[in-house]
């Protein structure tokens, strides 16, 4: 039933939060469980939402403007059915597949770094894994205040410290900051190289008291 003020069935939604064809498409198409809500897909969905609405302009690089040129010198000629049909190919093949496929590989990761035992404020990786902070940020496991991994390339040990939450610059506790016998220690206090083990197990005594 549609209610007087909203506007149910106009697709520009209109404001910074509002929904144009794309985003009310996606929410279909999620609802329906034809594709599932990706973060990534769906800031892709809100740019083009956000230039539809006029609240941004688009640029020669967005999403929108290489769609649009798709078009056919003339869109009301036949030629514009076929036009369409390719720029619905190229969104699939170049944005929606990988994006859906990048997505797979994410809940793969956050399935197997969920797994990982949590003793202390440091959390040791298997291995390095790009998604971590997906895990382990103030949300999910305030307690963590860091992650360390053993780098196989550069034979070194790695520390980094945890996001408050993803996305974020700012770390949950304690910085890191410089001990004899470090490789390196970043001026942000976010980021630190050790040798060898040992110096990593005495630089995580030093710095989380431990």
């Amino acid at each position: 039933m549609a209610v007087i003020g909203v506007k149910h069935f106009d697709h520009h939604q209109g404001g910074t939060d509002g929904k144009a064809s794309a985003g009310l498409v996606y929410d279909a198409l999620v609802e329906s469980g034809m594709l599932p809500e990706v973060r990534e897909l769906r800031a892709v969905v809100s740019a083009i939402d956000a230039i539809d609405n006029g609240v941004k302009q688009p640029t020669a690089d967005s999403v929108t403007a290489i769609i649009s040129r798709f078009n056919a010198d003339d869109v009301y000629s036949a030629e514009q059915y076929d036009k369409f049909f390719e720029a619905v190919d190229f969104v699939e093949d170049y944005i929606i597949i990988p994006l859906l496929k990048e997505h797979e590989k994410v809940v793969e990761a956050i399935e197997k770094l969920s797994k990982i035992e949590v003793n202390g404020p440091v959390v040791e990786l298997p291995k390095f894994n790009i998604y971590w902070p997906e895990v382990f940020n103030g949300q999910n496991h305030p307690e963590v205040e860091a992650v360390m991994w053993f780098d196989e390339e550069q034979n070194t040990y790695k520390i980094q410290t945890t996001p408050v939450e993803i996305g974020s610059f700012q770390r949950v506790g304690r910085g890191l900051t410089p001990m004899d016998g470090m490789t390196f220690v970043h001026q942000g206090q976010f980021f630190a190289v050790a040798p060898n083990r040992e110096t990593m197990e005495r630089y995580i005594k030093y710095i989380f008291e431990v």
